[in-house]
């Protein structure tokens, strides 16, 4: 890999998608409880900075990451499904009031 970032930057990548899920760990890591393990051991008080070897020891099992991106799949389904039905509805309401008013006009 190529690349660079600042230093303040904690580059995860994962060496063993075997027993991670990528899928996963990019929805997990943004929850709260993910920072609030992160300000479980912190330094400095003007920048605080999460410890590295605190972090690198955050884990979840592999049936734990899966389940949760069946879960993640099937709600992003969902979404998907709301979106095409809301777009397909998106002109019947100028559809449904030309109707009617166009019937006031005609009596």
């Amino acid at each position: 890999m190529t690349g660079g970032c600042s230093n303040d930057v904690l580059v995860l990548r994962l060496k063993d998608t075997k027993t991670h899920n990528i899928l996963f760990y990019g929805a997990y890591l943004k929850r709260p409880q993910f920072f609030e393990y992160i300000m479980q051991d912190i330094h400095g008080l003007k920048m605080p900075r999460g410890n590295k070897a605190h972090i690198m020891r955050y884990s979840v099992d592999k049936k734990t990451q899966d389940e949760t991106v069946i879960k993640i799949r099937a709600i992003e389904e969902q979404i998907k499904f709301a979106e095409q039905k809301l777009n397909s509805l998106t002109g019947k309401t100028s559809e449904i009031l030309n109707k009617y008013l166009n019937l006031g006009e005609q009596t």
